[in-house]
């Protein structure tokens, strides 16, 4: 999960003369590959990174070398699907459309799979220099005209390519009564968040939607969405009919600054340790 946070401290100052430690405390929930919580406040191996300023009343010298980007930020492929359009293969039944403007979206300009039935399908290709664990995210643009898309990495079910997410959430009772090649398959595209009825039917909303982790190699990739169906929500009201489009604005695959394996075996240590 990507979080950004601040941490202001007017109404209560922390002073110091000389230097000052921060210290960071990872724990908090760790939960295994099937929904179990192992620890309710356990170490976990999170990746953080942080900025912090003071105000002194002198000019401040510099004491160290500045670490680069590189060393700063772990390495993620950013596809800004208005601008990777002309890479995209698509079935003949659907029309790719960059359009001009939307409040919602990163950079302004919007894409939209235009599609009026099920079976339709794009694909959305991309480049893998480093070998690794990839965190792949998909920032739905969710609409009142969207449907419901099917997902594939490398023309494999989710499942088959890597670990997928869990559909409700964390919760075991859904992974119990789940066989393990129907989770999360799909993904809605329809506008359930509405908060402000004009707003929402005009822009839609952005909202981060985690497909899974997969170990990926270098080299080409292809995520292909397939439409299944339209949310009981989606239809044109002077036809009736359902609608199937697909609208989003930006696909992310952040590299693991650790492999998976020692994610599992972090959270089987955890384990013993409760034992």
């Amino acid at each position: 999960m990507r979080v950004s946070a601040y941490r202001w401290h007017i109404a209560d100052p922390v002073s110091f003369d000389k230097s000052l430690r921060v210290e960071i405390e990872r724990t908090g929930f760790i939960v295994d590959s099937m929904g179990e919580v192992v620890s309710e406040h356990g170490s976990r191996p999170d990746f953080w990174s942080t900025v912090s300023y003071w105000y002194q009343d002198e000019v401040a010298e510099p004491w160290c070398e500045f670490p680069s980007y590189k060393q700063r930020v772990n390495p993620e492929i950013v596809l800004h699907l208005s601008e990777v359009v002309g890479k995209m293969k698509h079935s003949p039944g659907v029309e790719l459309q960059v359009l001009p403007y939307n409040r919602a979206t990163y950079n302004k300009p919007w894409f939209r799979v235009k599609n009026d039935k099920v079976g339709e399908w794009v694909e959305i290709p991309f480049q893998v220099t480093d070998e690794g664990t990839y965190s792949i995210a998909i920032f739905q643009h969710l609409r009142d005209d969207n449907g419901v898309w099917k997902v594939l990495l490398d023309g494999k079910e989710l499942y088959e390519a890597g670990q997928t997410h869990i559909p409700g959430g964390y919760c075991v009772t859904n992974v119990e009564q789940v066989p393990h090649e129907e989770m999360n398959t799909t993904l809605d595209f329809f506008n359930i968040y509405r908060k402000n009825e004009q707003e929402d039917y005009i822009y839609g909303q952005r909202c981060e939607r985690k497909i899974g982790l997969f170990d990926l190699k270098p080299g080409k990739h292809v995520l292909r969405f397939v439409c299944v169906g339209s949310n009981p929500g989606s239809f044109d009201h002077k036809t009736g009919k359902p609608r199937y489009n697909m609208t989003a604005d930006v696909i992310s695959l952040r590299k693991f600054p650790f492999e998976k394996e020692f994610i599992d075996r972090w959270i089987e240590a955890v384990r013993d340790q409760k034992k």
